[in-house]
């Protein structure tokens, strides 16, 4: 698996906003499987009560999509926000920058750090930056793993 500066570098391939592909969420469904309309329409816009932000535009599917089915990211990375989120290697941590400093103290090995969000994840959740923690035990349909080599 990536370690989580691994999965960072690739997911922003090179760029400094929110998402690989610019500043808007709304711009993201030619590059990301989210949250949007499809979604919307099918699901109804509350979520426990509470209205729920959807990208104004749509990406096609309901749920996962087949891999490629979006534009690559300047890399030429496929799916890398969006689609599934993906376990990385590093345990949980308060700050990404422990984590790039492989801080031990703060590390939560009772946790694992997911990245990049899925295509049930709200919008502002679909950033490069985003960090979610899980169980190393939950299993879930919008979770998967992305493999590498190192070179």
């Amino acid at each position: 698996l990536l370690t989580e500066a691994e999965w960072e570098y690739a997911a922003r391939a090179g760029t400094s906003t929110a998402y690989p592909w610019g500043i808007s969420i709304d711009d993201g469904c030619a590059h990301m499987n989210g949250f949007d309309r499809v979604i919307l329409k099918r699901k109804g816009d509350l979520y426990k009560g509470e209205p729920v932000p959807f990208a104004e535009c749509s990406d096609g599917y309901l749920n996962t999509a087949p891999v490629g089915s979006f534009r690559p990211n300047a890399f030429g990375l496929h799916d890398m926000i969006g689609n599934l989120a993906e376990w990385v290697e590093d345990c949980s941590t308060q700050s990404y920058a422990s984590s790039e400093a492989g801080d031990a103290q703060t590390s939560d090995c009772s946790k694992r750090m997911v990245r990049g969000g899925s295509w049930g994840t709200q919008p502002r959740q679909l950033r490069s930056a985003e960090r979610i923690r899980y169980l190393p035990s939950d299993v879930d349909d919008s979770i998967g793993i992305r493999v590498a080599k190192s070179l």
